[in-house]
């Protein structure tokens, strides 16, 4: 059984809002702004969906078992420095 909470924040794939999930922050009008996801034991590569995020300006996923490259589309959208991730 999984834990629900991680840092005060609910657990992914809550009823709630994405917002209220740990990992992901919002704008003031409820916008996905930032996914830092580093240090998750997250496996596999980068959907390109994340490119379809147009708010978001920071992705963090280093420290992860991610591999592959990152989408085009997500490179697009999202600001360089904002950009943190470690592929391999």
């Amino acid at each position: 059984q999984g834990q629900s909470y991680y840092g005060g924040k609910e657990a992914f794939l809550s009823p709630d809002s994405e917002c209220d999930w740990a990992g992901l922050a919002c704008n003031g009008v409820e916008e996905l702004q930032s996914i830092e996801l580093y240090d998750n034991n997250l496996r596999g590569t980068i959907p390109s969906e994340l490119g379809a995020l147009l708010v978001v300006d920071t992705i963090e996923l280093q420290e992860n078992g991610i591999t592959g490259t990152m989408p085009t589309d997500v490179c697009d959208n999202v600001t360089p420095l904002g950009l943190i991730t470690s592929l391999t």
